[in-house]
């Protein structure tokens, strides 16, 4: 099968996923032609992913004056389309509605060709993007004409579903994955108690809450001196949390690791995961760092509770709760035993519910 892969290249779980889901699909014998303005956030020159059957298209945008922004889905749905014809395209594969589900079913009219259009949800396309008034009525058009759609959880195939009043048979959920599994890992229980460092990877929007991550972080280190706390990722509100980082006077125990393409390594040295997000669709971070062995202590929000499982894998906590969660620090730091047994949990969950050669051979029958 050849399939095209329509993808936003930025730091985000879209852009991973669909990295991955076309990496794993070139394993198994497909063809993969990835479209954006560059290659997914995760790639490296050095991966040996069946090169000779993964391809990249760079979409080419005409600068004009009289455009005072760039059409960068006009552009992109006119290249699908001769994409389509030149390589006899089989299926189209849209991660987020907006632009580029849109886009395939267009690039699929210009073509003329007998095309599958599959688009999956990611969550921002749907709970931000498509749901403002100036953009549901596309939303919901691009949802209707695709052959087949797919959310990454229960949560947001309810809440599309909600929104855009889609018929409940529409839409399947499909988890995303961790590829490749961390397997094999082993815990150090007793230096990870000892240095204590807390992980955050976001790309620090409102959405992501990292403000209250700060101030949370704050009041933890008042009960645990010696923590620390790992940042990966960037985002417009970076410049506030060093603002409030200097005000609470934390900067020696506060550290900004920067964008990360290959996450494990740092990950795999963390103690715990904080997760204080107003809303996740998933929470691909959550799913990175129990595949870790790494506990997470998150916001009960979304599709969080999907993917974790509160007692068992840390704790999902309510918004705001700030003595919640200094106390849930401290019994996962102060008991070994209790650390221990969440870790290993994490690691059995993540292999049981989200390992790669299930969910793509569901990915696999719908393309």
């Amino acid at each position: 099968m050849k399939i095209a892969v329509l993808h936003f290249h930025r730091l985000g779980g879209s852009g991973i996923v669909a990295y991955e889901i076309g990496c794993a699909l070139a394993k198994r014998g497909h063809e993969i032609h990835f479209i954006g303005l560059h290659f997914p956030f995760r790639h490296s020159h050095k991966d040996s992913c069946c090169q000779d059957r993964v391809f990249f298209h760079k979409i080419s945008i005409q600068q004009y004056e009289v455009f005072d922004f760039q059409p960068y889905a006009l552009a992109l749905a006119s290249q699908v389309a001769a994409i389509i014809n030149k390589y006899s395209i089989d299926t189209i594969h849209s991660h987020y509605a907006i632009p580029h589900a849109i886009c395939a079913i267009l690039a699929k009219k210009i073509s003329k060709r007998k095309v599958k259009c599959v688009t999956t949800l990611h969550g921002t396309d749907i709970t931000i993007v498509g749901s403002h008034s100036s953009m549901k009525n596309i939303t919901r058009y691009a949802i209707e004409e695709s052959d087949e759609v797919t959310a990454v959880s229960r949560y947001l195939k309810e809440k599309t579903e909600s929104i855009f009043s889609i018929p409940k048979n529409k839409i399947k959920v499909i988890y995303n994955f961790i590829n490749p599994l961390q397997e094999n890992i082993k815990i150090d229980v007793s230096k990870k108690l000892t240095e204590k460092i807390i992980f955050h990877s976001s790309n620090l929007r409102e959405v992501k809450n990292p403000l209250k991550l700060i101030e949370l972080f704050y009041e933890i280190q008042k009960n645990i001196p010696e923590i620390s706390l790992w940042i990966i990722g960037d985002g417009p509100l970076r410049s506030k949390m060093v603002s409030k980082i200097k005000n609470y006077g934390i900067e020696k125990k506060v550290f900004f690791k920067g964008i990360i393409k290959d996450i494990f390594p740092t990950l795999r040295q963390a103690t715990i995961t904080m997760i204080p997000s107003l809303d996740e669709s998933f929470s691909l971070t959550a799913l990175e760092s129990i595949s870790c062995g790494v506990p997470v202590i998150a916001n009960n929000v979304g599709g969080l509770k999907e993917v974790l499982s509160h007692g068992e894998t840390g704790y999902l906590i309510n918004e705001n709760n700030t003595e919640q969660v200094v106390r849930h620090f401290c019994n996962l730091l102060n008991d070994e035993f209790l650390y221990s047994k969440v870790s290993n949990y994490c690691l059995e969950r993540a292999k049981k519910l989200f390992h790669i050669k299930n969910i793509i051979s569901q990915y696999e029958k719908i393309l």
